[in-house]
């Protein structure tokens, strides 16, 4: 039953997302956005996930403009593209065997990477909110 009630809902949230509709949906969008810094999260492990995530960003961006969510979609869609430049940049550089440059730029990436999906989680948090205004 719980199964059914869950696919259900990320059922309708697809729908709502490939939607073409100008209906702003604010919790559907938050959960959108909360989902996203998750997959933000398992594209530190898997580099694929982030095209998945900007993919998800841009079908947002139209329907959220002019709203608080537009920052979040912003900041995702921020994160990933330098997250893939620079992932990219020290891959290169590995590749070459240079790993006194590669490395520390992964290793920084991945740090900054998991601060700006904490950070953007955190703030999308209805209790966050509250407790700092």
């Amino acid at each position: 039953m719980t199964n059914h009630i869950i696919n259900r809902k990320i059922h309708s949230i697809f729908l709502n997302l490939l939607s073409s509709s100008s209906d702003y949906d604010v919790k559907a969008d938050t959960i959108l956005a909360t989902n996203n810094y998750g997959i933000q999260a398992i594209s530190l492990f898997l580099t694929i996930a982030w095209i998945l995530s900007l993919v998800l960003s841009y079908a947002r961006l139209k329907s959220v403009s002019g709203t608080i969510l537009e920052f979040h979609c912003l900041w995702q869609i921020n994160t990933s593209w330098i997250s893939l430049i620079l992932c990219h940049i020290s891959l290169a550089f590995i590749l070459f065997r240079i790993y006194s440059i590669g490395l520390p730029i992964l290793i920084s990436l991945n740090i900054w990477a998991i601060y700006r999906i904490i950070k953007g989680h955190l703030l999308i948090r209805p209790e966050y909110k509250t407790a700092t205004a």
